[in-house]
């Protein structure tokens, strides 16, 4: 297979990573739901916000994130423009957690958009 067949086959396919987060007790709690371009296990460097808009369509509209998540607790990475333009708050707050990347600036526009979530 010529690695531009490889590739074209991938982009058919769908792909999610799902990593375990446990209480002490060594239960599940949630799940951390990642997005994924292949079926490498990285990350693939792509847009942050297009990468979470695809985990949420493909989690919550694709997939089922009951079947994803087993009915736990959905931990999804949150860029700085949805956190500030609230795609979050379309989201069931029974199972999405809202994670926030390392690389947002906790500034007073994040800081009221995270206020507004919690409301």
């Amino acid at each position: 297979m010529t690695p531009q067949q490889s590739a074209s086959s991938d982009e058919s396919r769908i792909f999610i990573a799902r990593q375990p987060i446990f209480k002490r007790s060594g239960k599940v709690f949630g799940y951390e739901l990642l997005f994924r371009s292949g079926d490498k296990n990285e990350y693939g460097a792509i847009d942050g916000d297009r990468a979470t808009s695809t985990v949420i369509s493909d989690s919550f509209l694709l997939f089922g994130v009951d079947t994803l998540t087993q009915g736990k607790r959905a931990f999804i990475n949150f860029t700085q423009n949805l956190l500030l333009d609230e795609t979050a708050t379309i989201l069931p707050k029974e199972v999405l957690v809202v994670e926030i990347l390392e690389t947002v600036i906790p500034d007073g526009d994040i800081v009221n958009a995270c206020k507004r979530l919690k409301e």
